[in-house]
């Protein structure tokens, strides 16, 4: 019919650790359409999971669940945070633009693997607490070849960053950027002295999460006499129609009097 009905819902809060949904329908006569109302009580999966340490997190084996306290952010990339108890780190991917260097975190996640060892998945930031850090002495793994970190760890390393994107040592393939908090695009082909945290591995190489370089100097190639990139060819080839043989995959094209 018409006028005005109050009408009281009450609802008790979901203890469980799934989320729930019910829909509250008001309803008048045939001409008025109903309204919904959809209410979700979100489930909380950690409810019954204690606090645990950093050290203690990362004995869990992949697919726990995971409620850290607070702990240290030691480093920071777009997509991940690493974090410590002062004894283990761990590397906690998600969105970290709540968090700095310094903070102090406690947080909820799913264990997971990255790179061979474990990390976690974060789910929710519970809460963020300002703070510093001061970092260690690094491991120089420099001249270790046979190094393959089982867990994140704080290292050094002097070597040669390559144009496909390893670090080499004595021309042997090392290690490889992982989600690095600075860029190294521009330092291809040059001797650099990198600090970060190694975090497993990618391909046997090991996977670096690089948080300060240092820019050596371009490599010097012994033997050359003479180099070029030819850029200067280019109007001459335009001007004479001169054929793209390899991007055309088509070796009858020539290059006349070029």
């Amino acid at each position: 019919g018409y006028g005005t009905v109050e009408v009281t819902l009450s609802l008790e809060e979901n203890t469980g650790t799934t989320n729930r949904e019910a829909k509250i329908i008001i309803k008048g006569g045939d001409r008025i359409s109903p309204i919904e109302v959809t209410v979700l009580q979100k489930g909380d999966r950690f409810r019954n999971e204690s606090e645990k340490s950093v050290s203690d997190v990362a004995d869990l084996p992949i697919g726990s669940l995971a409620k850290i306290k607070e702990s240290q952010v030691v480093a920071v990339s777009s997509e991940a945070f690493i974090i410590t108890d002062g004894k283990t780190m761990i590397l906690i991917q998600g969105n970290a633009n709540d968090v700095k260097v310094g903070s102090q975190v406690a947080l909820t996640g799913d264990v997971i693997e990255v790179n061979g060892i474990s990390a976690i998945l974060l789910d929710e930031i519970l809460s963020v607490a300002g703070g510093t850090y001061t970092e260690g002495e690094p491991r120089d793994i420099t001249n270790e070849s046979a190094y393959a970190p089982g867990k994140v760890e704080f290292v050094k390393l002097d070597a040669i960053y390559t144009t496909a994107g390893t670090f080499q040592v004595e021309c042997v393939d090392v290690a490889v950027p992982f989600m690095p908090a600075v860029s190294l695009s521009a330092l291809a082909n040059h001797n650099v002295s990198v600090i970060g945290y190694a975090v497993g591995q990618i391909g046997g190489l090991t996977a670096l999460n690089v948080t300060a370089v240092e820019d050596l100097g371009e490599v010097e190639v012994d033997g050359i006499v003479f180099e070029d990139n030819f850029d200067w060819l280019a109007e001459f080839a335009k001007n004479l129609n001169a054929g793209d043989a390899v991007g055309q995959d088509n070796p009858s094209t020539t290059a006349p009097n070029v």
